[in-house]
């Protein structure tokens, strides 16, 4: 331990009598002065989207991965395109289908008596009155005939 101590600082001691700073000190001033500067280019930029598009996507299409080995990221990723192509056309279809049923239901349900105007005031009023009369009473039944039936049994 003390050898290398003494190493070290010798080291350090040389380092200081030659006017140079110690390596870390050195890097840091160099980080500082923008010299480690990475400048990434529009192309690299591309690159670095595709790659990260295709490891999100290789663990459901492998062969993807494999054709950008070969053939380069862009090529992979237009093949992906056409790839899932019908996917997407089959999703598009699915929630074309669900909305026009959410349509159809509305008009049915805009269609119903129980959403007039004169039958729907009524109903919400009237369902407002026993809510507002219920609850609390429903709340107290919970509350307290636990201790009405406990109490009966002491």
């Amino acid at each position: 331990m003390h050898i290398l101590r003494r190493s070290l600082r010798s080291h350090f001691c040389a380092k200081r009598a030659q006017g140079k700073l110690p390596l870390l000190a050195a890097l840091g001033k160099g980080i500082h002065r923008g010299i480690m500067r990475i400048k990434i280019s529009k192309d690299q930029w591309k690159l670095i989207l595709f790659w990260s598009i295709l490891i999100l996507i290789a663990p459901f299409a492998i062969e993807t991965v494999m054709l950008a080995e070969l053939a380069g990221a862009e090529f992979a990723i237009g093949f992906l395109l056409l790839y899932l192509k019908q996917s997407i056309m089959f999703a598009r279809e699915k929630i074309a289908q669900i909305q026009l049923s959410i349509e159809s239901m509305a008009s049915m349900l805009s269609r119903h008596t129980a959403f007039r105007e004169r039958h729907f005031l009524s109903h919400a009023g009237l369902s407002l009155v026993v809510i507002a009369t219920g609850t609390p009473v429903f709340y107290a039944a919970i509350v307290w005939y636990p201790v009405l039936l406990t109490g009966t049994y002491t």
